[in-house]
């Protein structure tokens, strides 16, 4: 318990939010999932706030509120400050390391072609899509599994049920 109330405080602390986050990108089945659910709630915002006139720097700062992984919001705040300097959004956020490379790809083009408010709607479309087909292959992975723990679980009380009533013929009288 004591270890729990532990872990529970340091994640809440700024370096183990960090750490968290990074756990969470780095996931066996979990860490993918969790780049494209976050891949499509930046491109949707910036696509929104772009279609609604916002400059593209103060859109980049609200984005970096609504994104809620903070290796994400400090690759977001690296790219706000180059595009501050003239540089492109594509280069930096693929520096990152932490963007798919399609939505770089098409943040790219989009750049290029001035189209960069429908791209990134694309691109927040193909991920939504893309996190409900993970989700449903990760329950229909994880309904046999936890089947197969439920009957390890009750073959366990079962037999040491039947060894409690045979352990008692075995009682001198």
């Amino acid at each position: 318990v004591g270890s729990c109330v532990g872990l529970l405080f340091y994640i809440r602390s700024p370096e183990g939010r960090g750490e968290w986050d990074r756990l969470c990108l780095r996931a066996w089945l979990l860490g993918d999932l969790v780049r494209k659910f976050e891949t499509a709630r930046f491109a949707r915002t910036l696509s929104a706030l772009i279609k609604g006139g916002v400059p593209l720097l103060d859109a980049l700062g609200t984005v970096q509120g609504v994104v809620s992984n903070r290796l994400l919001v400090r690759a977001i705040g690296q790219v706000q400050v180059r595009v501050r300097e003239g540089k492109g959004m594509a280069r930096p956020l693929s520096e990152s390391g932490l963007f798919p490379a399609l939505a770089l790809n098409m943040i790219a083009v989009g750049e290029e072609t001035g189209k960069l408010d429908g791209l990134l709607a694309e691109v927040a479309n193909y991920y939504d899509q893309e996190v409900k087909r993970s989700t449903k292959r990760l329950t229909s992975l994880l309904e046999p599994v936890l089947i197969l723990g439920m009957g390890l679980i009750i073959a366990v009380v079962v037999i040491s049920m039947l060894l409690a009533i045979f352990s008692i013929n075995d009682l001198p009288l």
